[in-house]
């Protein structure tokens, strides 16, 4: 991420994360893995981070005491990876498949009508009895971005990215093209967290680049390899992953991945959908483009 925009600072061997509020105020500038960061640009310029502790890949941190202290999580946050649930048909060139039927090697029809071959697949069950605190999964009813989009109801993870001011969906609202994680929707009528699940299973699909795939009419990104994505598979995962696909990494193993569509900060998507659809009026929201997450 560019840390003028977006706070993350990532320099050789160091990695830091500025939290901002909707103000620009930063309320914690945090730094793992043995060093501290005093960044010359961005929103904490000229602060020095605070160290957490030390993480290893696959890892993450997690606070229970509203950031006062951290504590090293080595087992990844399940359903944190941007994924479709078993159940969605995914547009091949025979037509729909179920996304579990799906292997390396088979083909898949983009938004734009290309034939993509898939490089990578990855399944997971996530129990939200064993994981009560597990991220709950958005159903996208039909036609709730558009008719016909889509065409039954879809669920997905809630960080999934929906395409929406092109292929006919949202367009009223999003003059200009552009990737909104799914629980920002939640604001539309007919998209809801859903509730009552004892148990979901997520697939994965990567191709050679990030892409858009056609899932039950409606269009939604195929696996994006953002920090989250790599932090949340398993050593043997992100081995595999890398083996596979070492074109779409870094030397060190980090993302080196461009959107499809520009993206949609997450941060006021709910309101910005809330306040066009109460007045009618859509205001400006920004994307980012030209950033690797």
């Amino acid at each position: 991420m560019d840390p003028a925009n977006d706070g993350l600072v990532n320099l050789d061997h160091t990695d830091a994360i500025a939290l901002v509020d909707d103000t620009g105020t930063v309320i914690q500038f945090l730094s793992w893995n043995g060093n501290t960061v005093s960044p010359s640009v961005g929103p904490a310029a000229g602060m020095t981070s605070t160290l957490i502790g030390t993480g290893s890949f696959g890892s993450s941190f997690e606070t229970t005491d509203a950031g006062s202290s951290y504590q090293n999580q080595a087992s990844p946050n399940p359903g944190t990876i941007p994924c479709f649930a078993s159940g969605t048909n995914i547009l091949t060139p025979c037509g729909e498949r179920g996304i579990e039927t799906l292997r390396v090697g088979d083909d898949v029809v983009t938004a734009a009508g290309e034939v993509r071959q898939i490089r990578w697949v990855q399944s997971r069950a996530v129990s939200f009895i064993e994981t009560p605190k597990a991220p709950r999964p958005i159903i996208i009813a039909a036609g709730a971005l558009g008719p016909s989009c889509p065409m039954c109801d879809l669920v997905v993870s809630t960080q999934h990215r929906i395409a929406v001011g092109a292929f006919g969906q949202l367009e009223r609202l999003f003059p200009e093209p552009g990737l909104l994680a799914a629980k920002s929707l939640t604001a539309l009528k007919g998209v809801r967290v859903m509730q009552g699940e004892r148990q979901i299973v997520w697939h994965h699909l990567a191709l050679d680049t990030h892409d858009l795939l056609v899932a039950v009419g409606c269009v939604a990104e195929s696996l994006f390899f953002g920090p989250m994505c790599l932090q949340s598979l398993t050593r043997r995962d992100a081995l595999n992953l890398r083996e596979r696909m070492p074109h779409r990494l870094t030397e060190r193993g980090h993302p080196d991945d461009m959107p499809a569509l520009p993206i949609i900060p997450t941060g006021g998507a709910s309101r910005f959908i809330m306040h066009s659809t109460r007045s009618g009026q859509a205001p400006a929201i920004g994307t980012t483009r030209d950033v690797k997450p």
